[in-house]
């Protein structure tokens, strides 16, 4: 993540956000779980507790995603919803995929 650039780490947040939840609305499996396990916890940490050894389950595209949204989150303090398209009912779809979370 380039921090001497604003405009270009919100892009790589934006980017970051919609794979986590892209492959969290379109994945089975742990993998799946936990893409949407970081965002949700990013866009509701109270509500959507991240447990941090889970990131363990994640290959390594899905880590490096899930680290630069993490990343984008604290850098950028944009909502991850508000960076993707329809990210509102996307969310909802989101919580009631994966409800146990």
């Amino acid at each position: 993540m380039n921090f001497g650039n604003l405009s270009t780490e919100r892009q790589e947040y934006a980017d970051a956000i919609e794979h986590l939840m892209e492959t969290g609305l379109t994945t089975d499996g742990s993998g799946g779980r936990v893409c949407a396990g970081v965002f949700l916890s990013l866009y509701n940490s109270y509500a959507f507790p991240l447990n941090v050894i889970d990131l363990k389950l994640l290959d390594d595209d899905n880590w490096r995603h899930a680290i630069a949204a993490i990343k984008g989150r604290r850098r950028a303090q944009c909502e991850p919803h508000m960076q993707i398209a329809d990210g509102e009912r996307r969310v909802v779809e989101l919580k009631e995929k994966w409800a146990e979370l």
